[in-house]
């Protein structure tokens, strides 16, 4: 019914500066999300070449809970980004951006360690197989990598709301090359939990390049 609605009120009209704004906007992202998937699948590829099916599996259950963080973040940028786009004043979207930024370090790291916590539980009643206690120690890395990609995607916003998303392509460029080499040499060196530690180290990579990168563009804008 209310699609019903949308199709009687719809009226087609062409507007090339919108669509040279979203191919501007758009594709960018779309060339940086084939990027993201070599960091986010390049460890997983040197999980299963130096840790074996076994590393693998609990790489991968350690992998799903820490996820739990960063869905709990999507959730509140769902709220939070059209409230984001429609603000004019950037010292007070730096002003609020800032605090959601402590929000968001200091919540979901409460949220991570009872997901640390009931990991310890599930082994020791055998919820988990005992053979899985790496999670424990693989388990913080994650989750605080979790984090840290949370707070770098609230930053990200600040990309699209100043028509910056080719930088998306550059950082994705240079992380899968980073993480390329780094997984390797600490996948060789330390095995999983290396690995897990090198994908920690890459998310604080791209949240510190995000941050700095956004209040120069904001000290920029409020120059002018």
């Amino acid at each position: 019914t209310f699609s019903i609605i949308i199709y009687k009120n719809f009226v087609f009209k062409f507007s090339s500066f919108f669509l040279k704004k979203a191919f501007k906007l758009g594709l960018p992202i779309m060339a940086s999300s084939i990027m993201y998937a070599v960091v986010n699948f390049g460890d997983k590829f040197f999980v299963a070449k130096y840790s074996g099916e076994k590393g693998m599996a609990i790489y991968y259950l350690g992998f799903l809970l820490a996820t739990i963080v960063l869905i709990i973040y999507q959730s509140f940028n769902f709220v939070w980004n059209p409230l984001f786009m429609k603000e004019k004043d950037l010292i007070v979207l730096r002003r609020k951006t800032n605090r959601y930024l402590w929000i968001i370090a200091l919540g979901l790291s409460f949220v991570g360690l009872l997901i640390w916590i009931g990991s310890y539980i599930g082994l020791k009643i055998n919820l988990i197989p005992q053979d899985y206690s790496l999670i424990l120690e693989i388990l913080p890395f994650l989750i605080i990598s979790q984090v840290i990609a949370a707070m770098a995607q609230l930053m990200i916003n600040f990309m699209t709301y100043f028509e910056k998303t080719y930088i998306h392509v550059i950082l994705g460029g240079g992380l899968s090359l980073i993480g390329y080499f780094l997984y390797d040499f600490v996948g060789i060196n330390f095995g999983v939990l290396g690995i897990s530690f090198g994908v920690m180290f890459l998310n604080i990579l791209m949240f510190l390049f995000y941050y700095f990168r956004t209040q120069y563009y904001i000290n920029n804008r409020l120059k002018v």
